[in-house]
């Protein structure tokens, strides 16, 4: 189960903590400084691709993420 893990948020966004936390799931919060590259033009893979840079940019990179628009689990390394 999702709530299970440690949910790392690697984004300064209000909203995207308030949806996060709306749904129980109290995220820490630990904003990426890394510049964001993306090599695609789909735009799932745009997020797949964003994620895996903050992942590994926070620090996380043996973490697991959770990728909600595909609804499945990945290794952040």
């Amino acid at each position: 189960m999702i709530r299970d893990y440690k949910i790392v948020l690697a984004s300064a966004s209000p909203r995207r903590r308030e949806l996060l936390n709306q749904i129980s799931l109290n995220p820490v919060i630990e904003p990426s400084t890394v510049v964001e590259v993306i090599t695609t033009r789909v735009p799932e893979d745009a997020v797949m691709e964003l994620s895996l840079q903050k992942s590994r940019r926070c620090g996380k990179a043996s973490a697991a993420w959770y990728h909600c628009n595909r609804g499945r689990y990945c290794s952040g390394g």
